[in-house]
C-alpha cells in the first residue's frame, strides 16, 4: 500500500471470527498496513489462547476485566504477550478489548507475559492531561510501545512525524485530522515519517508502535527521543 494516513472505523468493517471460537471481533486496521488492530467483545467465560508460534502482541482492556494465567487485569490495564510465549486469557464476566500486533515480526525470543494494571508502568498527569505507558520498548525481551493518552480540554498538536509505523485507536471523545472527525472505534494508521497533526476538545486514544521511535517536529532540528524515561514520566509499575 502507498505510504500515508489511513482511517478505519468499527462500523465500516464486518465481524470476523479471527479467534475461531465465536468471539465478536472486527479488524479495525487497513489491509496491507504493517500493523494490525482487532477490537473485540469477549463474552463471559470466552477465552483466547496463544501457542508458541506468534510475534509480539498486546491486549488493552477497554471494559470489564480479564484473567491472564491467573492474574487479573482490570479495565484500563494491558497485557503484553512476548513473541513465542504461551498465554491464556479469559473474561470471567465479559470484557471489551483492543488487540494489537504486527505482521511478519519475530516469533521467538520472548520470555514472559506482562500484565499491567490501569496505573501503567510510567505516567504523567495534570492540566487536563493523562498519559499512561504499559510498554515502552525498553524491555530486554520485547519491543512494544503501548500507551493511552487523554485530554479533558482543548488540545492541538503540532505537525510532526514519528520514525516508526503507528496505530492510534480512539477510545473516547473525538479528534480531528485534516477534515476528518474521528470518534470512538476509529483507528488511524500512520506510516513512519508521515507528518500529521490533530486537534480536539477532549479525547482518549490508545497508541501502538512495534518499536521505540523518535519524533520530528522541526525538520531543521535533530529528532526528539521518545519514551517515558526520556521525558521524565513518573515511575508507577502497576504490575500484576
Amino acid at each position: 500500500m502507498a505510504k500515508g494516513i489511513f482511517f478505519t472505523t468499527w462500523d465500516e468493517v464486518e465481524p470476523t471470527d479471527v479467534y475461531g471460537n465465536g468471539i465478536e471481533a472486527r479488524l479495525v486496521s487497513p489491509e496491507g498496513f504493517p500493523l494490525w488492530l482487532v477490537r473485540a467483545r469477549v463474552a463471559p467465560e470466552q477465552e483466547i489462547r496463544w501457542g508458541t508460534d506468534h510475534g509480539e502482541e498486546a491486549v488493552y482492556v477497554d471494559a470489564g476485566d480479564v484473567e491472564v494465567d491467573g492474574r487479573i487485569c482490570e479495565a484500563g490495564g494491558a497485557v503484553v504477550i512476548e513473541a513465542g510465549m504461551p498465554a491464556h486469557l479469559v473474561a470471567p464476566v465479559g470484557a471489551g478489548i483492543v488487540h494489537v500486533g504486527r505482521h511478519g515480526g519475530p516469533t521467538t525470543g520472548g520470555e514472559t507475559v506482562h500484565v499491567v494494571g490501569p496505573g501503567g508502568t510510567y505516567a504523567r498527569g495534570g492540566e487536563g492531561r493523562d498519559t499512561r505507558y504499559f510498554a515502552d520498548s525498553e524491555c530486554p525481551t520485547c519491543d512494544v510501545t503501548l500507551f493511552t493518552t487523554a485530554r479533558s480540554q482543548g488540545h492541538e498538536s503540532p505537525a510532526h512525524s514519528h520514525s516508526a509505523d503507528e496505530l492510534l485507536h480512539v477510545l473516547e471523545g473525538e479528534i480531528v485530522v485534516g477534515r476528518r472527525r474521528l470518534g470512538p472505534g476509529t483507528t488511524i494508521a500512520i506510516h513512519a515519517d508521515r507528518r500529521y497533526a490533530f486537534r480536539s476538545d477532549g479525547f482518549r486514544f490508545l497508541n501502538y508502535r512495534p518499536t521505540l521511535a523518535t519524533m520530528t517536529v522541526d525538520r531543521s532540528a535533530p529528532p526528539i527521543e521518545e519514551g517515558p524515561r526520556a521525558h521524565g514520566f513518573d515511575l508507577v509499575m502497576d504490575l500484576r
